[in-house]
């Protein structure tokens, strides 16, 4: 596409939810043994560190870092949205991209 420029990365500190934040923090908590950090998580989940057998606490962690996951998309919404508001406003051209419903739903 020779329209559009070369793409530009960047990071937006976007305000979020309070509410969701805890219950994102409240379920990633839940995850057990300890954890609190979704990396050690995700990286126990694939077997990157001691995970035993997959069981029922496996399965209890992986839907609750899903979770936590959609939530997150959840708790950006109305930043985001914002964000997007603010970038028209100014004339700036943008292609959207997101991964969450609620999110690709509200945009």
């Amino acid at each position: 596409m020779t329209q559009l420029p070369d793409k530009m990365r960047q990071k937006v500190i976007i305000e979020t939810n309070k509410n969701i934040t805890r219950e994102i923090n409240n379920l990633i908590d839940q995850g057990g043994n300890g954890m609190k950090q979704p990396e050690d998580m995700i990286m126990e989940m694939f077997g990157l560190k001691n995970s035993g057998d997959r069981n029922e606490d496996y399965q209890k962690k992986r839907e609750s870092l899903m979770e936590a996951y959609r939530l997150s998309g959840v708790a950006k919404l109305d930043g985001v949205v914002e964000y997007i508001l603010e970038l028209l406003e100014n004339s700036v051209k943008l292609l959207i991209f997101a991964h969450h419903r609620a999110v690709l739903d509200k945009i």
